[in-house]
Parts: C-alpha cells; sequence; structure tokens
C-alpha cells in the first residue's frame, strides 16, 4: 500500500534544477503531541535553505501529524532501550522521501543536504549508515533519542551512544554536529560521547 507524508516544499523561483535540503523534525512523548505536530513550524527554517538555492522540503514520519501510519519508531521503554531500531525506522522514511523527490524535474537528486533536529538529528544520522544516493552531507542539530522529561535524563544513554557508533561504522558521508552547552537533553558530555563513538570507525564529522 502506498503511504502519503504531509511535506512541506519552499523552492526559488527559477527552473532549476537546485540541491535539496530535507528537514527531519524531532519527537515528542506522546501520541497526541505527535498527531498535533505541523509541518508549518519549519517554514522559517525552510525559506532560509530556499533563499540559499536549495529546494526546501520539511515532512513529517509515519504517526505524524496527517501522514499515514502508525507511529513506528519508539524506543521502547525505559531499561529496554533499542535506539538501534528507532533510528532505522525514521530513516525509512526520509530514504522514501527522497525517493518520491528525486524524480522531480527541478531538484539535482545527486545534491541532497539532510538537516536534522533532535531525534530528527539521530534519524539523519542513521540515514548515513546505508545513504541514499545523492546524499552530499548531514546536519545533525542536538540529535538524540531517549530523553524523559520526568527524569530529566536520557535513558541507558550508554545504548544510545552505541547505536550512534553503529551509524558511523560504515559512513563516507561528512557531518556537522551542532550542540548547545545548555542543551539539557543532550549535555555536552553525552554528545562529546556520541561523536566520539560515531568518529572511532573514521567516519568524517565535525563537531
Amino acid at each position: 500500500a502506498v503511504m502519503a507524508l504531509e511535506a512541506m516544499e519552499l523552492r526559488p523561483r527559477l527552473p532549476g534544477p537546485f540541491p535539496l535540503a530535507i528537514i527531519v523534525h524531532g519527537t515528542p512523548g506522546t501520541e497526541d503531541k505527535r498527531r498535533q505536530y505541523k509541518v508549518e513550524a519549519f517554514t522559517p527554517q525552510a525559506i532560509e535553505f530556499a533563499r540559499r538555492g536549495f529546494v526546501a522540503v520539511a515532512f513529517l514520519r509515519r504517526g505524524y501529524g496527517t501522514s499515514d501510519g502508525g507511529y513506528a519508531e519508539s524506543n521502547g521503554a525505559c531499561g529496554r532501550m533499542n535506539y538501534l531500531t528507532a533510528g532505522v525506522e525514521s530513516a525509512r522514511d526520509i530514504a522514501a522521501a527522497l525517493r518520491a523527490l528525486a524524480v522531480r524535474p527541478y531538484i539535482d537528486r545527486s545534491r541532497v543536504l539532510v538537516v536534522g533536529q533532535s531525534a530528527g538529528g539521530f534519524a539523519a544520522l542513521a540515514l548515513t549508515k546505508d545513504p541514499p544516493p545523492g546524499v552530499q552531507a548531514v546536519v545533525n542539530f542536538a540529535g538524540g533519542r531517549g530523553h524523559f522529561s520526568e527524569r530529566n535524563a536520557v535513558c541507558e544513554p550508554e545504548k544510545l551512544v552505541a547505536a550512534v557508533g553503529l551509524f558511523g561504522r560504515t559512513t563516507h558521508v561528512p557531518s556537522l554536529w551542532i550542540y548547545a552547552e545548555n542543551d539539557r537533553s543532550f549535555p555536552p558530555a553525552l554528545a562529546r560521547a556520541m561523536h566520539a563513538s560515531y568518529v572511532a570507525g573514521g567516519a568524517p564529522a565535525e563537531f
């Protein structure tokens, strides 16, 4: 069955072809909040990419907003976290969106930038494990998963670090990692541990 994913596209007025910047969102903890997601929330970011000569596409993964399908990327319960599967499922949706966009004549499918925030940054890193054709670079804004607000901590952070290491083991896609010193979800020590794990196999990633 064909599934539809909610998306928003902004592009320069010229005929192109243009490189593609695909914007990948984070995840809140509850289904209600996931279904309340609106792709228009990413309009400011999409405008900035379009101004710089990109076709900018923000889309909502399965289980968010009006996108078809159920939520497929659960980490599992605290104590039984499965970050690897969560990342792989998120990356599947990015790859599907890229396949749908690659046929558009105004998109240069050989020049794709994937930009992800929070769980979307983690998804973008997961995509680099086996990147679709044309993905030239990834920008990871505060990527990660598994932060439980009631604990104010990431559950089983060593599993998160290990999953990121698996994503980086085989990739040649360069990535830029941007984290804040005052990030409460993924603080500097955890962010640096994830980066060290990712680059241990030789992945090109600037922190």
